[in-house]
């Protein structure tokens, strides 16, 4: 960067003569010759013909015994030099053994920190080493301008060092305003570039009365970064010693230090980012996941946690859960509870992304918060949560929440996609999914084992519902039938008359589980409709489930008697119970002219095979 001030010429060239070299900053660990830096310069008189005019022009040169040194920086010292570290450009290149590097400033000859034709060059330059450790040099001289037309007495030694003044010319960035609870982030927005950084006024004059040590405390320019740095204590405060220049993203700047970093943008101000909070971030996508924070990390909220805000997440940490960010939908879920002060506490995890439908969700002390595109984001806790994972999450029968948990007259509630989970006193938690019939046309592959060229009805005639039905303990699953795209309507309206009045089915599985073979399926106690095949019993005759117009339920309950007298699936004998019409209802399956399922389909047009004289009791048939 170079001070542009108008200056009267001058009529010589001087040599600014002098060079030091000092190694090893206390504290940096360096040995001698690992970083050495030399200063000198001269004063280029102004030129009328070309228009320019005079500059003074100071150049470093940094050397090293290393193999190589990386990420070099240039910063302020602590005397209030008149040279500035923004002042300071260096060369592109590598700075190793046998490759020194040159860094360079100008400044107006007749600039406030020219006075008495000297200059102060207070300065550290730091580096990197291969193992990532830092090391630094100081430059620290009062160069002396000899021949100067206004020279007086030879400036003194180098004055001891005074206290580096605040800039009165940069901005103070301050942190945005901190709600009382854990506050949203601002909207996300592409933030505007980095605004120039500020330079010193402008100086028209000297004041014959001014003293090296006024030169000394004068204002100079400094970066929003560096200030926020002075004012975390510098080197000797928690960020420590400054790690490489300052780096340039599309949207800001940001430093690193050995503790930690402080970023920076035109929209944010400049605020440190450390610890726990830093290694998320950084693993997060750092700004371009997060944005730019908001404010420094800040503390008190409840079991010793704290948060920090940035432009599009927010990261909470406590004792217990360690750091984790929050955003969006997922975020607003768990602000509507609370917060950590809510039923869900703090992040436990990151948001995870990756489920059915492209979902995703967090997980926190007391619960998790589940979005989808479809349903949003909601979140879910204790009991109600418990019973909605016992039926696979999201991808089960229930699918995603569409509302938060609810309570009211002693008793909680949650809506999900397919259905409903309640909990009460007393009697615990309980799940009511949707029958949800889906009716789709069957494939070849859905009838592989009970379909074959000759059979009275293809796949092309068939259809195969998937629909919701309460198993013997209770629960509920979803099973498959296929029949005659006929009697599809009748077939969906009795299973879920059936189903809300609370009739269990043992299973409902595709017959190609076993292969079509019908005695096979009945001792396994399946219910199905479709399967081309002889009657059990009698291979001469056709049976109406050929037809697809026949459904078998609950088989070992309702066991079947061929003509033979033989009695269906063996393992079903103990429920013949005097093969009455109406036998002891000893099960809840057992079928009678007053059972449920009985009178579903009966009043439906279909034909109970528990009539038949021979008794087919878990035999259904369309007339």
């Amino acid at each position: 960067m170079t001070w542009t001030r108008r200056v009267s010429a001058l009529a010589a060239a001087l040599l600014l003569a002098a060079a030091v070299t000092v190694s090893g900053a206390p504290g940096a660990d360096a040995v001698d010759g690992e970083l050495e830096a030399t200063a000198r310069g001269e004063l280029v008189p102004a030129d009328p013909a070309a228009g320019t005019d005079a500059v003074v022009r100071v150049e470093l040169g940094l050397s090293t015994t290393a193999e190589r040194l990386t990420d070099v920086l240039v910063s302020a010292g602590d005397s209030g030099s008149g040279l500035a570290a923004t002042d300071v450009v260096c060369a592109d290149g590598p700075l190793g053994a046998g490759s020194p590097l040159t860094c360079t400033a100008e400044l107006a000859a007749d600039a406030e920190p020219v006075q008495d034709c000297a200059l102060d060059v207070d300065l550290v330059v730091s580096a990197v080493r291969s193992d990532g450790t830092a090391v630094t040099t100081s430059v620290v001289e009062t160069l002396a301008l000899e021949g100067c037309p206004a020279a007086g007495p030879t400036p003194p030694a180098t004055p001891g060092a005074s206290a580096d003044p605040s800039p009165s010319a940069d901005p103070s960035p301050s942190a945005s305003a901190a709600p009382s609870t854990s506050p949203q982030p601002s909207s996300p927005s592409v933030p505007s570039a980095p605004v120039d950084e500020p330079t010193d006024p402008e100086v028209t004059s000297a004041a014959p009365q001014t003293t090296r040590e006024d030169t000394r405390s004068s204002t100079r320019a400094l970066s929003p970064i560096q200030v926020k740095y002075q004012s975390t204590g510098g080197a000797k405060g928690p960020l420590g010693t400054q790690v490489g220049a300052e780096r340039t993203t599309t949207s800001g700047r940001w430093a690193a230090y050995e503790n930690g970093r402080i970023y920076w943008s035109s929209d944010t101000g400049a605020h440190t980012v450390i610890g726990a909070m830093l290694s998320t971030f950084v693993d997060g996508g750092s700004t371009g996941a997060f944005g730019f924070p908001q404010h420094d990390e800040r503390c008190g909220l409840p079991g010793r946690g704290c948060y920090q805000s940035f432009q599009r997440r927010q990261i909470h940490w406590s004792p217990d859960t360690g750091a984790h960010w929050t955003r969006g939908g997922i975020r607003d879920a768990w602000g509507r509870q609370g917060y950590e002060r809510g039923k869900l506490g703090y992040p436990t995890t990151d948001e995870r992304c990756g489920l059915v439908r492209s979902g995703c969700y967090q997980s926190f002390q007391g619960g998790s918060v589940h979005w989808s595109s479809d349903t949003g984001a909601h979140w879910s806790t204790g009991g109600i949560r418990r019973e909605w994972g016992s039926y696979s999450w999201e991808r089960g029968i229930l699918g995603y929440p569409t509302s938060d948990e609810r309570c009211n007259d002693g008793g909680c509630w949650q809506y999900f996609q397919y259905g409903k989970i309640e909990w009460k006193p007393g009697r615990g938690t309980w799940a009511t999914p949707a029958f949800r019939p889906v009716v789709k046309s069957t494939t070849r592959a859905q009838v592989e084992h009970t379909y074959r060229s000759g059979c009275p009805v293809g796949p092309s005639s068939l259809r195969t519902i998937t629909m919701t039905y309460w198993n013997y303990s209770g629960r509920a699953e979803r099973g498959v039938m296929i029949v005659r795209s006929s009697v599809v309507d009748g077939v969906v309206k009795a299973f879920e008359e059936a189903y809300e009045a609370g009739y269990r089915i043992n299973r409902m599985d595709n017959p190609n589980v076993w292969k079509g073979d019908d005695p096979d399926m009945m001792y396994a106690n399946n219910t199905s409709g479709f399967n081309c095949r002889s009657v059990v019993g009698n291979p001469y005759a056709v049976s109406p489930h050929s037809y697809g117009i026949a459904v078998d339920i609950n088989t070992v309950q309702n066991p079947y008697r061929d003509a033979r007298g033989t009695w269906w699936p063996s393992n079903g004998t103990r429920y013949i119970l005097g093969a009455g019409l109406n036998r002891p209802k000893e099960h809840p399956a057992i079928h009678r002219t007053d059972s449920t399922m009985v009178r579903a389909l009966e009043k439906r047009g279909w034909f109970w095979g528990g009539r038949w004289a021979s008794r087919d009791y878990h035999h259904f048939e369309k007339n």
